[in-house]
């Protein structure tokens, strides 16, 4: 429902804003491709509250970092994403250009962009990534199988070279690979009216083995720390469908991709040392485990990152990061919690 709810909300705005991907995800651990911490268990204490995810060891100084916003260029844009098609290319107005096939490109404010095929509407209309959702089905796709156009690693390598020919080089990344079948696709597809009925009539007549896809999301990292960042008032990477990248990609190419801002990371001449974690999950605990009332809070993320502040000159400044899913008799919420690596300090970002 909440899918449902935030479709029908960005049909009344802009048409940048109304075919924005929506969602969350919280299932899987990110593949690191260069990380070498190991896990650790922690604990927080109280018996609303839970840590439910794994929490990864820390070293007791990080380096700082500086961030460079990457530029695009929108013509190798094009020519990527719309390919022999880029003739057939209008721009509909300033920032957002559509084939006559449909394709359609979106040129974001802070040096991002989306993009969404000709297909897009019956991957959105069955791919579920919002965990409150009662259609929520991320989950249900595999991170581990290979499909037959391509294997996960390949999928992973493709995006990163797309990228890299447009000057794209994301350099250290995790992320997490989907695997979903066109069977899987069929079962779970829904469409909407706007007054919330489900039309059959515009679901997608032949499904096959074509539309399988891989979902992906990418997460830049510096360092081994994976990097965080604000956007349009939602602060990204903390779930799947909110990361630094995130595409769908079938045998045909990119159904969907989304970049909100991509940076080149450079080491500066200075450490600083970092909390240990659970002195931070000892202030949560002490601060969630003492509410009364019925609710309960699931750790679903807690990381170390570096915070780009895109507001701020995109200064970067270490961080923990605590994702929580509030539950209670009105169903479930998110929580944020962040928290100045160095000094503790709770922050309001």
């Amino acid at each position: 429902m909440y899918k449902l709810l935030k479709k029908i909300t960005l049909l009344a705005t802009t048409c940048f804003l109304a075919t924005s991907f929506v969602g969350c995800n919280n299932s899987g651990i990110a593949k690191n491709e260069t990380s070498n911490n190991s896990s650790k268990q922690y604990h927080v204490s109280g018996d609303n509250i839970s840590l439910d995810t794994t929490v990864e060891n820390v070293p007791n100084n990080v380096k700082l970092i500086e961030a460079k916003r990457k530029k695009i260029d929108t013509d190798k844009l094009k020519k990527l994403l719309f390919g022999n098609n880029s003739n057939n290319v209008k721009m509909i107005e300033k920032g957002y250009y559509r084939d006559n096939l449909n394709n359609s490109l979106y040129i974001r404010k802070y040096g991002g962009f989306f993009y969404t095929s000709q297909n897009y509407d019956y991957y959105e209309s069955s791919i579920y990534t919002d965990i409150r959702d009662d259609s929520y089905n991320l989950d249900k796709f595999s991170l581990t199988e290979n499909l037959k156009f391509m294997t996960r690693k390949n999928a992973i390598k493709w995006v990163k070279k797309q990228l890299q020919d447009i000057n794209i080089n994301l350099g250290e990344v995790e992320y997490n690979c989907y695997a979903i079948k066109y069977e899987q696709l069929k079962k779970y597809e829904k469409h909407y009216d706007v007054d919330g009925t489900i039309n059959s009539k515009i679901q997608k007549r032949n499904w096959s083995e074509k539309d399988d896809c891989y979902y992906i999301s990418i997460r830049q990292k510096v360092n081994g720390i994976v990097e965080y960042h604000e956007f349009e008032g939602e602060f990204q990477n903390y779930e799947d469908s909110k990361a630094s990248v995130v595409a769908i990609v079938s045998k045909r190419g990119f159904e969907y991709i989304e970049i909100t801002s991509a940076f080149d990371f450079g080491n500066v001449n200075k450490t600083v040392s970092i909390k240990n974690p659970q002195d931070i999950l000892d202030n949560i605990s002490t601060q969630y485990s003492n509410i009364e009332g019925e609710e309960k809070y699931s750790i679903m993320s807690f990381k170390l990152c570096y915070y780009t502040n895109i507001k701020e000159n995109d200064k970067v400044t270490p961080i923990y990061e605590c994702y929580m899913l509030e539950k209670n008799k009105n169903g479930i919420s998110r929580l944020q919690l962040f928290f100045d690596a160095s000094t503790g300090e709770a922050l309001e970002l």
